[in-house]
């Protein structure tokens, strides 16, 4: 590695670790260190626009999913705000372009935020098979099914075992009412 990429890679690491430490000595109720909260959440995010072990293709196409998210987020965002306000504001009804609106704001959050919900799902997923498979050493499906076979046998064995007791307790229970009679 050149000298060059060595001082890139220390200076990101540095900008990181110094925008950890700074929101570590800020106190969030007092506004006298409000200025340290805003440089660290800077140099950590300046960290994260250099990344540096990405290359400049990736940065773009990650940079237009955050600013497309971004853009998402605030129409969303402001379109609950509008119709929370119509809601509020006019509990018996409002004028009818109001109401649709409203309701089509209502409509575009509840989407976006069960795409984000969906997405959300899907990663953990893949992340949580892939960790599976990666610790098993195996394909997850066979070990999904290897498991569900394990699972059947312990359950068959419980119902096995419990019917037994119950046959048995019936049946010195059925002793005993016949010895007092």
């Amino acid at each position: 590695m050149d000298i060059k990429k060595k001082i890139y890679y220390a200076f990101d690491l540095d900008l990181f670790l110094s925008g950890i430490i700074l929101l570590l000595f800020c106190k969030l109720d007092t506004k006298e260190v409000e200025i340290r909260e805003i440089i660290g959440t800077i140099m950590i995010v300046g960290s994260y626009c250099a990344l540096p072990f990405i290359d400049m293709e990736k940065k773009e196409k990650y940079w237009l999913f955050v600013s497309w998210h971004f853009v998402a987020f605030t129409v969303a965002f402001f379109a609950d705000y509008f119709a929370l306000n119509v809601y509020v504001k006019n509990p018996n009804g409002a004028i009818w372009w109001q109401e649709i609106l409203a309701a089509i704001g209502v409509l575009y959050s509840v989407s976006y935020i069960s795409y984000i919900l969906i997405n959300f799902i899907r990663s953990f997923y893949i992340i949580s098979s892939k960790l599976i498979s990666f610790l098993l050493g195996t394909n997850v499906k066979e070990t999904y099914s290897s498991a569900k076979k394990i699972i059947e046998k312990i359950t068959a064995l419980i119902l096995t075992i419990t019917s037994l007791a119950a046959s048995v307790t019936a049946l010195i229970v059925s002793f005993s009412n016949m010895t007092r009679s």
